[in-house]
């Protein structure tokens, strides 16, 4: 939606609001700037996609209306969340339609789906053809069609796939949706008929974040959307002994569960294909003391098993028992559950301590050389050839850095050093996509 279009909108649902001034509960209804910025934030959209929204369920005569009791049942809660009546409701909706999921990707994958022909943006966790036909589970890389973003003139590269493979990934989408009420938003359009109509209504499977555009590929435009991974980020501030850092930490749950299989040797080649190099595969053990990187942004993924992960506060013990499970630490910080699959992204400065490991074993680092870089003539396969067992976790760093450990005060008159490290020019999973560093570490 252009911003003509836009700013018509707008206008019209101003004057809708004009000829009703009172909502619901008989009050005077907000200026819609306000009821957009709410959607914005509860439904991770774009400006335009929630004035559309908007409009969508304030046009469905079928939409599902909320009892009084209803409402002043779960108010308190919902409001707690940002939610109106109006949001709350379309939540509700939301809900209902990701129940439906199973019978909805039955209809859709009949006969006639199997004969149409889409086209799936080449972007975040399906970056490249391999990524697609892992997803897709399909045998072969599926062919590669280039094109032209129209609002920006970036140039796009789609996959073309058959419905059949089109289920198979909305089947795999679903992966992402482990982020608890309320913060979901809808896949509206994965895949794309390259005739220019869009044969799938809205798909409602719930995943965190949808960037949208359109496409120009031999003169026909056609309507973009991508897939992005859901981020959760912790801002943590530096305490007496542990610099932290003005950048947030960042988790992607689950992520290469879905576009590396969690096999070492993909996530090698994805880490150094975006300028971040492992250097390490360790098994932890049952607990470790706390510490953190002066020189270095880090980067864990997360192989096998599960374990506790405290950031952003350190020991004020060298009992290990008393640190790790007794209040032998500073105050604040945050404890994450990490498991296979996981992804962190520390800024420099921010401590960290692995415990509660799971399945558990003894402390071992498993890639040879010295847990500054990976000695082998070929890094790849032996990554690959590594049989993994317990807790382990693979650590990259951006290409050129050196990592330290610090375990606390070190730098207490010096924090602004670390917090100076020069940020990477991409994320080791999404590269260049907003989604990550680039537009979270500002």
């Amino acid at each position: 939606m252009d911003d003509y279009a836009l700013q018509s909108e707008l206008e019209a649902m101003a004057g809708n609001a004009g000829m009703s001034m009172t909502n619901d509960e008989g009050q005077t209804a907000e200026g819609i700037g306000k009821t957009m910025a709410r959607w914005q934030k509860l439904f991770k959209l774009e400006p335009d996609d929630a004035v559309e929204r908007i409009m969508e369920h304030r046009q469905d005569l079928t939409r599902m209306r909320m009892s009084d009791d209803h409402w002043e049942t779960v108010r308190n809660e919902a409001e707690s969340h940002g939610h109106d009546r109006e949001s709350y409701e379309y939540e509700l909706e939301l809900q209902k339609k990701r129940a439906l999921l199973p019978d909805l990707m039955s209809v859709a994958g009949g006969p006639a789906d199997d004969r149409m022909t889409y086209l799936v943006e080449l972007s975040g966790p399906l970056a490249t053809r391999s990524d697609v036909q892992r997803a897709a589970g399909l045998e072969h890389e599926p062919a590669l069609v280039k094109g032209r973003n129209v609002e920006d003139e970036r140039r796009v590269y789609l996959c073309c796939i058959d419905g059949k493979a089109k289920m198979a990934i909305l089947t795999w989408a679903t992966g992402y949706r482990r982020r608890p009420f309320p913060r979901y938003a809808s896949l509206s359009q994965l895949l794309l008929n390259p005739s220019g109509n869009l044969e799938v209504k809205e798909d409602p499977v719930a995943i965190p974040c949808i960037r949208r555009g359109r496409v120009s590929i031999r003169d026909q435009t056609f309507r973009s959307d991508t897939v992005m991974p859901q981020v959760q980020t912790y801002k943590l501030n530096p305490t007496k002994l542990i610099p932290n850092s003005p950048y947030p930490l960042l988790h992607y749950p689950g992520l290469l569960a879905d576009i590396a299989d969690c096999n070492a040797g993909e996530v090698y080649e994805l880490f150094t294909g975006n300028g971040w190099e492992p250097q390490w595969i360790y098994r932890y053990g049952p607990t470790q003391v706390s510490h953190y990187h002066s020189h270095a942004h880090e980067c864990m993924a997360v192989l096998t098993g599960h374990a506790t992960i405290r950031f952003g506060v350190a020991d004020t013990s060298d009992d290990l028992e008393a640190s790790t499970n007794g209040a032998a630490h500073e105050d604040g910080g945050v404890e994450i559950e990490a498991k296979a699959g996981d992804v962190f992204l520390l800024p420099a400065g921010v401590s960290h301590k692995t415990y509660r490991t799971n399945p558990p074993a003894e402390f071992k680092l498993m890639t040879p050389g010295d847990g500054h870089h990976i000695a082998a003539d070929d890094p790849k396969k032996a990554l690959s050839e590594i049989e993994l067992s317990g807790f382990t976790m693979l650590g990259a760093y951006p290409k050129g850095s050196a990592w330290d450990s610090c375990s606390g005060g070190e730098h207490a008159d010096q924090m602004q050093s670390v917090w100076d490290v020069e940020k990477p020019q991409l994320d080791p999973v999404l590269g260049d996509a907003r989604e990550g560093i680039r537009g979270l570490w500002n």
